[in-house]
């Protein structure tokens, strides 16, 4: 639409933000709430995304691509691992807290993409099922996504008008989306997972 790369980043903020309030609604009234676990990991992607977006707004994030879709394929296998072989306890550790914090980094800069690896962490240190996760990852977005686009308004780099109304359109698709996926459950969302995957990895792979 021709808006400056940096300013788009900046308002792609308040679609995401508004999305994953409106998905945490969603998942609320079909009675899916993982608020807990989401705050656990909450202060260190916080942290990691003040950060990033203070960088963001000053630096190209080109260089992020190649290594963050290897990421992506690493977390791959997680998805075939049932649910019931994990502990449910969830691990807080110095260890995941960094990795919550470089995710909240990436997050800060960029944001594209970060659902994925951030909902495969959930599972792997919480023991959650995909849906379950998927209600941590989108509370954890909603704080994260509203922090750094308060970073970005600050240094002007936000569009409101565009904004708003790519918010209207994200938020009822992350209500209807989140009811959605919580009433089909894990099986009709792994392979969704995975071929989000594998898409967004080929993407950062192959054209940079």
């Amino acid at each position: 639409m021709g808006v400056p790369a940096g300013i788009a980043n900046g308002t792609n903020r308040i679609g995401v933000a508004a999305q994953s309030a409106a998905a945490v609604a969603g998942f609320g009234r079909e009675g899916v709430r993982e608020l807990t676990v989401a705050l656990r990991f909450l202060p260190a992607t916080l942290a990691g995304t003040l950060l990033g977006a203070s960088l963001a707004t000053r630096v190209p994030d080109e260089w992020f691509q190649f290594g963050f879709a290897l990421l992506m394929l690493a977390f791959l296998p997680l998805l075939w691992r049932p649910s019931a072989q994990f502990e449910r306890r969830t691990r807080t550790g110095a260890s995941v807290q960094l990795s919550f914090a470089a995710m909240g980094f990436y997050g800060g800069v960029v944001q594209a993409g970060l659902g994925i690896p951030l909902l495969m962490a959930l599972v792997a240190v919480a023991g959650l099922d995909l849906v379950r996760a998927n209600a941590a990852k989108v509370a954890i977005n909603t704080v994260q996504q509203s922090l750094a686009l308060a970073v970005f308004a600050g240094s002007g780099q936000v569009w409101w008008i565009p904004g708003l109304a790519l918010a209207a359109g994200s938020a009822v698709g992350g209500y209807v989306a989140s009811r959605f996926g919580a009433r089909r459950g894990e099986r009709f969302l792994r392979p969704v997972v995975a071929l989000a995957v594998l898409a967004m990895a080929l993407r950062l792979l192959f054209v940079l």
